[in-house]
């Protein structure tokens, strides 16, 4: 893994006002929790971030984060306009192509395979160092940017415990450009990482999720480095 310069990242922002990329978490009156999430649109606007190493990475989605009809995909565009576009590849009538880059996001989801839980609004270092662990050898002890998904630590019912497991998001910079397809083959045998996300138009979701009638629980602890 590498700290080079010039890593590209495709941003989408979706043109329809009403379209969203995040989640709305609602504590009813009856203390249930919802998560709703509304469509993230079809066309939209891009942009391209640039960055040289994995803090400069965090900052990216950092800003991104807080669009909330915004998101990267690992798709790069076929051209440069200012005009909307589709989110299909190029082949299916598109503005995208499955480049090789030098960035990843591994996906995981509610893992809950270890024991004692990790509570990441204590330790969110701990949490995302247990998932670097199911990536394989390459990974290991290779710093990141880890991002809590948006209903981690959301109970069932406000005022419950929340489940004990983890869901979350691990960025990483690398020495060679990879494709999705080389990616898909990597982790097909790992149970651990979701492998839908290694399509070149797929959403990666990292919006802040909006809550109401609760707390965000994990606070100013839903992102940050692990080295």
């Amino acid at each position: 893994m590498s700290n080079n310069h010039h890593v590209s990242m495709t941003i989408l922002t979706a043109v329809d006002p009403y379209a969203s990329a995040c989640k709305d978490i609602v504590a009813n009156k009856d203390g249930k929790v919802e998560k709703k999430f509304k469509s993230v649109g079809v066309n939209f606007k891009f942009r391209i971030e640039t960055f040289g190493n994995i803090h400069e990475l965090g900052e990216v989605i950092r800003r991104v984060k807080k669009e909330p009809n915004s998101f990267p995909i690992r798709g790069t565009p076929i051209g440069n306009t200012s005009e909307p576009v589709i989110r299909k590849l190029a082949d299916n009538g598109g503005y995208f192509r499955d480049d090789s880059i030098r960035w990843m996001m591994a996906d995981f989801d509610k893992l809950k395979n270890f024991s004692p839980f990790i509570d990441p609004a204590v330790n969110p270092e701990a949490g995302a160092a247990w998932a670097r662990c199911l990536m394989g050898e390459a990974f290991d002890g290779v710093t990141c940017f880890y991002d809590y998904s948006s209903g981690q630590n959301v109970p069932a019912k406000k005022g419950e415990p929340p489940p004990q497991t983890l869901s979350l998001h691990l960025f990483f910079i690398l020495d060679r450009g990879v494709t999705s397809e080389e990616w898909r083959r990597y982790f097909k045998a790992n149970p651990y990482v979701d492998c839908k996300l290694y399509n070149p138009v797929q959403p990666h979701f990292t919006s802040l999720p909006k809550f109401c009638g609760m707390d965000d629980p994990l606070g100013d602890k839903r992102c940050g480095i692990l080295e």
